[in-house]
């Protein structure tokens, strides 16, 4: 198959359609392109987890079981509000590792943020904890 390169301020966030000699047509979604320092500081989902896990003194088995404990379900929505805001990762990468569908990703982050702006006590404990870690929380 050919390579096809194309100016990075031309395919940035935005969706190619390329047709291919058999007539098939392919969509590409292209996101923001991370810098040779940004991938070096990139962490993996599995380091994130284990990071919020060691941080919040939650076993790491507890998060990727079906448990639904409050203070698992909110290290949990922790996980899913720093792989998407802090280190950008697509959501349904992000539910995988958990064998979670996008949208209940797109549930988690929405009730990291209704809660962190309702001062939710167990949540702004964990923000609290997690910021020596994550500074961008």
């Amino acid at each position: 198959m050919p390579e096809i390169t194309l100016p990075i301020s031309i395919i940035e966030g935005t969706t190619i359609a390329l047709k291919l000699e058999n007539k098939m047509m392919i969509y590409i979604t292209t996101g923001p392109i991370a810098s040779e320092q940004e991938k070096s500081v990139m962490m993996s989902l599995k380091e994130i987890i284990k990071t919020i896990a060691e941080t919040l003194n939650i076993d790491i088995k507890h998060l990727y079981a079906n448990k639904r404990k409050h203070e698992v379900v909110y290290a949990r929505f922790c996980y899913y509000y720093i792989a998407k805001y802090v280190y950008q990762y697509p959501l349904k990468t992000i539910g995988d590792e958990f064998k979670k569908h996008h949208t209940t990703v797109m549930y988690g982050i929405n009730e990291f943020e209704e809660k962190r702006s309702q001062q939710y006590k167990l949540l702004i404990n964990y923000i609290y904890l997690l910021k020596n870690k994550f500074p961008e929380l």
